[in-house]
């Protein structure tokens, strides 16, 4: 449908392949969290998290690039330094995924027709859209049904009321607030108090390669 619309705007886009494994096994790794991986050599996306007592893992590589490969170095990574014993595949996921927010490169539809979610461009840094899919869900009906009543098309109102969910959206990619205001979606502060110097001087560096191989 976007393309469709916006086949100017599509053509513009960045496409990358993400894919999730799923896993029964023993594990080590910190419930209750989502943890990211800022290593560029494993994938620019590495993470990991528990999910019912399995293991999920995600990587996110550039078109060009192999995704079975990618989460191969990463389960490598993760076996040797987490500690994953006795794992047993339960779920293999994949699809294209594209970042709009970094280039403002969203797409909310047209007069009569209202884009929401992924599809408009609402997807997060960490690739994760399904808040952002309720909170537009709801506001296109909310318009859709004021547009009724008053007999006018619902894509401005759609436009206007939308702006917060852009905005919460590129705000994501706003490193310096992700990873250092208080209240952002990491404790680094914590995190680095429970470091050594050489642990601290390793996580800066591997951060910045990080931070480098999104712009190339």
């Amino acid at each position: 449908m976007v393309k469709q619309i916006a086949p100017a705007l599509t053509a513009r886009l960045t496409w990358y392949v993400a894919l999730q494994e799923t896993y029964a096994c023993r594990s080590h790794l910190e419930p209750g969290f989502f943890h990211f991986f800022a290593f560029p050599e494993i994938s620019p996306y590495p993470s990991a998290y528990i999910k019912d007592n399995l293991l999920v893992m995600e990587v996110v590589v550039r078109l060009e690039d192999k995704a079975t490969q990618a989460m191969a170095r990463f389960q490598e990574h993760l076996w040797k330094q987490i500690g994953i014993e006795q794992a047993h595949l339960i779920r293999w996921l994949g699809c294209r995924v594209t970042y709009a927010a970094p280039r403002g490169l969203f797409c909310f539809g047209t007069e009569r027709i209202l884009v929401c979610g992924e599809a408009s461009g609402l997807l997060n840094l960490f690739g994760e859209g399904i808040s952002s899919a309720l909170a537009s869900g709801r506001i296109a009906g909310k318009v859709s049904v004021n547009s009724i009543e008053q007999k006018v098309p619902p894509g401005r109102f759609y436009r206007q009321e939308i702006e917060t969910e852009k905005r919460k959206t590129i705000s994501t990619f706003n490193y310096k607030t992700l990873l250092f205001r208080e209240g952002s979606a990491f404790n680094f502060k914590k995190g680095l108090h429970a470091m050594d110097w050489k642990e601290r001087l390793i996580f800066c560096q591997n951060l910045l390669k990080w931070r480098l191989t999104l712009k190339t």
